[in-house]
């Protein structure tokens, strides 16, 4: 992971914000710093939305300014609607609109070491996104989401060598947890890939029944976590606090 050298045990913290604008995305990125996050994701289907045609560049244009007042890495998110986001768009949509961030990010001097872009796995041009943002010096985490469910270990291995195919990229792979065997089944599958691969591999089961995935399942090679911080609205059922999750990693490291 392109990550500073954690301040805890455990994995990587990665603080999902969903601002809509260029300012509070900078505050709340901050605060993500200040709260123990290790990286911070800014969804940008939530400024995108249902409206394809905004306009990525005043994300793009604050972007300079987060990074000269924070020391963490930006992770960027354009999820679809069929990944479970926020944005409605087509696939040739959204491969064309991830081509225009990457043309903008250069555009605004970026610093791409400091920089990782989400690129979803099922859209046809996955591999050659990565491969364009990759030649530019950016990392690439590749993601794939499995809404339904949790398929059987066997096959969660293979989709995690599907995506490990792809040379450098981190993968990441969801899966949407029915009850503890499922995440089970995640967190071995994870270990059993991981020790054929020396390749960073996120894993994360979603849903109430997943948290368990997000406290432990370094323990079996995950690189990163997901938590939130209560901005004033309170987290969702599936969602770990920051402070919660310092606080399993700190046990589990006793």
């Amino acid at each position: 992971m392109m990550v500073p050298e954690l301040r805890h045990p455990g994995a990587a913290i990665i603080v999902p914000v969903y601002d809509t604008t260029g300012a509070m995305f900078a505050e709340h990125a901050r605060s993500a710093e200040m709260a123990g996050a290790d990286v911070v994701e800014w969804r940008l289907d939530y400024l995108v939305g249902s409206h394809a045609s905004r306009s990525l560049a005043d994300a793009v244009e604050a972007i300079p300014e987060v990074l000269a007042t924070t020391r963490l890495p930006l992770m960027l998110t354009l999820r679809t609607a069929g990944q479970g986001g926020e944005a409605d768009i087509s696939p040739g949509h959204y491969g064309v609109m991830l081509a225009e961030l990457l043309d903008m990010l250069v555009h605004a001097k970026v610093e791409p070491t400091r920089v990782m872009l989400d690129v979803e796995f099922s859209n046809p041009s996955a591999t050659s996104l990565a491969r364009r943002a990759q030649e530019l010096g950016f990392m690439v985490v590749l993601s794939q989401a499995e809404l339904a469910g949790t398929p059987d270990c066997d096959m969660l291995e293979m989709e995690l060598e599907e995506l490990l195919e792809v040379p450098g990229v981190i993968a990441h792979l969801a899966v949407t947890a029915r009850g503890d065997e499922d995440v089970q089944h995640l967190l071995e599958a994870t270990r059993a890939v991981r020790g054929r691969y020396d390749r960073p591999i996120i894993a994360v089961a979603m849903g109430p029944e997943g948290l368990r995935s997000k406290r432990e399942g370094y323990r079996y090679g995950s690189a990163a976590a997901w938590a939130s911080i209560d901005w004033g609205q309170g987290l969702l059922p599936g969602q770990i606090s920051v402070e919660e999750l310092l606080r399993a990693f700190a046990e589990c490291a006793e």
